[in-house]
């Protein structure tokens, strides 16, 4: 049996059938993939048809700069324009009746079963209809057979598991939450020991701090109801005291019994056993100030509870450097970071409305003593070198200094083959003025912007992956701001030393360490815990494995069904976002280990399979598609 849907994997993972390990001959085709194979988008095209729906005007240029470029460099077909709907006649399917089948129980399906019926009668129409205009034009762009045979084989996936698969999401999730606290707390003594350069104001010769905003706020604690109500009965008592023996001076006279000898020990009094400790009547005076402290969470400084990754000083608080330079953050670009030794914004004395200035001397020596770790060569003299490489004048343009040697052999040749009016055009090219950009000579990066005006440093933005948006097509990716170095991307910068916290910070080193093991559970923990694993009885399990004799009643035996989409992109590959993208276990990676939780029951052995010399099958099927009109 066939059976025909519409991101049909969906379904599937609600047949229990599908659960048995004995398996069935029942197989599934995905109408959505079948669209995708005969009718799917490319990277480019899709840009295209995002900029056409949005009205990007830019996006529209780049892409006719694209187009033309093209057409230009090779002959064929032009990129086509567009997808073909994947639309039949008829009305507009309402799903809202298929959650209750996902979160309902048994009562609200029996309470609403012909209004189900009925959506589920619907939905079978339309996908037949759907199916019947798909199934000739796949078999006409797709005829070869195992195209058609695989897409049913890739919809019958089946992962096994058994009750490791419990530990592994409990042990991931425990050492996960632990590490966050771990994290918190160094969070935390980072900011503590922020706050201390607060005085005599440090901060300003800090290299990551030196532009926040330093204002304290006056700290409003809570009165006392109970201290006016204390102060009256103490004036109270006083009144009723009684009176005291006066001395000739004047001064009160105390009597006291004093003991000509220490009484002998003995057991201890009955009202003595009942007496608290003195430590409970010490934290029962600790309680009491409960009701002074403030309830608002924000008005205790440094709480664990308020520092995180996410927030925007956390970079500056561990002091992380990229390649020894310190990270700064600009509205405009983004995170980025100083290189020392401009000198050109360096005229003007900054006023107090414009904030405290750059310590660039400060930036300037610890490049240096990054230079002196790594043992890397010293930078020259960084104000020696900028002002001998430019030559300002007008302070907007320089003159172009060309190599005299290979100038004079140039003008030589051209003398010879060219003539005279020719040759003095390409001089006055040569020698014209060109606009001036600051920039260092001892470093390259993704800069500078020099319209974020720090005096002493060049701002350099991150360089950051590059990627295809729909709102700005083909762009590159050095353009895009990043948002957060503690993303994904830069992991390898992280292991490789190019990021990391500064010299000295023991907390900040471990903060950036832990970032790094936590990131694969962090970002995969909620698709993998969500999951559906269905959890088989003994009377479900074939003989093979219940006569096995490494069987274990008490161990649980399972399977989880992937949602696979069969044919994904243009290319017909599988795309499923949890377990066709699992990566290699790793001992730093908190929860990595997730291919190896797919575990076969006794009696049963996972076989590996890998397509050697991938591309002789890719040049067979190139070949068969060429020669015998067959394309699989």
């Amino acid at each position: 049996r066939v059976v025909v849907g519409h991101n049909v994997a969906f379904d599937r993972a609600f047949i229990k059938e599908q659960y048995l390990i004995q398996g069935s001959r029942v197989r599934f085709l995905d109408t959505m993939s079948m669209h995708m194979a005969i009718s799917g988008l490319t990277g480019f095209q899709r840009s295209l048809w995002m900029a056409a729906k949005h009205g990007k005007r830019k996006g529209l240029q780049q892409v006719k700069q694209h187009i033309k470029k093209t057409r230009s460099k090779m002959e064929g077909p032009a990129v086509s324009k567009g997808a073909e709907p994947l639309a039949v006649a008829g009305e507009p399917l309402e799903k809202e009746a298929r959650e209750l089948f996902v979160k309902g129980t048994m009562a609200d399906i029996r309470n609403h079963f012909q209004d189900l019926m009925s959506y589920c009668a619907r939905d079978v129409q339309a996908t037949h209809e759907v199916f019947q205009e798909q199934l000739p034009l796949f078999m006409e762009r797709c005829p070869h057979p195992v195209t058609f045979a695989g897409m049913l084989e890739m919809g019958v996936s089946y992962l096994p598991v058994n009750g490791n698969w419990k530990r592994y999401l409990d042990d991931a999730q425990g050492i996960y939450e632990e590490l966050q606290k771990e994290m918190k707390k160094s969070l935390m003594n980072l900011a503590n020991a922020a706050c201390q350069l607060l005085h005599e104001d440090r901060y300003k010769d800090d290299p990551w701090l030196w532009d926040l905003e330093w204002d304290t706020q006056v700290f409003k604690q809570k009165k006392n109801p109970g201290k006016k109500k204390k102060k009256k009965e103490d004036q109270d008592g006083n009144s009723k005291a009684p009176a005291e023996a006066v001395g000739s001076d004047g001064s009160a006279w105390e009597w006291q019994e004093v003991p000509l000898a220490p009484p002998a020990p003995g057991p201890p009094r009955e009202d003595e056993e009942l007496k608290a400790p003195a430590s409970r009547v010490r934290l029962d005076s600790l309680k009491e100030t409960v009701a002074l402290q403030p309830k608002r969470l924000q008005h205790l400084p440094g709480h664990p509870g308020l520092i995180s990754l996410q927030m925007r000083v956390t970079p500056k608080l561990m002091r992380l450097a990229w390649d020894g330079f310190p990270l700064h953050y600009s509205e405009k670009h983004g995170w980025g970071y100083l290189v020392p030794g401009r000198q050109d914004n360096l005229l003007a004395a900054p006023s107090e409305a414009e904030g405290p200035p750059c310590p660039h001397r400060v930036i300037e020596y610890l490049y240096r003593q990054h230079c002196l770790d790594k043992g890397k060569e010293q930078p020259p003299g960084l104000e020696a070198a900028v002002e001998d490489e430019l030559l300002v004048m007008d302070g907007s343009t320089m003159w172009q200094k060309g190599e005299e040697g290979r100038e004079e052999v140039d003008m030589e040749e051209k003398m010879g083959k060219a003539d005279q009016t020719l040759v003095q055009e390409e001089a006055d090219e040569l020698w014209k003025p060109a606009e001036a950009k600051s920039q260092p000579s001892y470093h390259h990066g993704n800069g500078p912007y020099n319209d974020v005006n720090i005096p002493g440093c060049w701002f350099f933005k991150l360089p950051h992956k590059a990627t295809l948006t729909p709102l700005w097509l083909l762009k590159d990716g050095n353009d895009n701001n990043v948002g957060s170095p503690f993303a994904k991307d830069f992991l390898p910068q992280m292991e490789d030393g190019t990021l990391r916290a500064a010299v000295g910070r023991t907390h900040g080193t471990r903060a950036l360490e832990i970032n790094k093991m936590i990131s694969f559970w962090r970002n995969a923990h909620k698709r993998i815990s969500s999951q559906m694993v269905v959890w088989l009885k003994k009377g479900e399990l074939p003989r093979v494995v219940t006569r096995h004799p490494d069987y274990n009643e008490e161990d649980d035996y399972g399977a989880i069904l992937p949602q696979v989409v069969t044919a994904g992109t243009i290319t017909r590959r599988a795309v499923e976002p949890t377990w066709l993208t699992a990566s290699n276990a790793r001992a730093d990676r908190v929860g990595s280990e997730l291919k190896a939780m797919v575990q076969v029951p006794p009696g049963y052995s996972l076989v590996g399979a890998d397509v050697d010399s991938q591309e002789l099958w890719i040049a067979a099927v190139l070949g068969e598609a060429h020669f015998a009109g067959m394309h699989g």
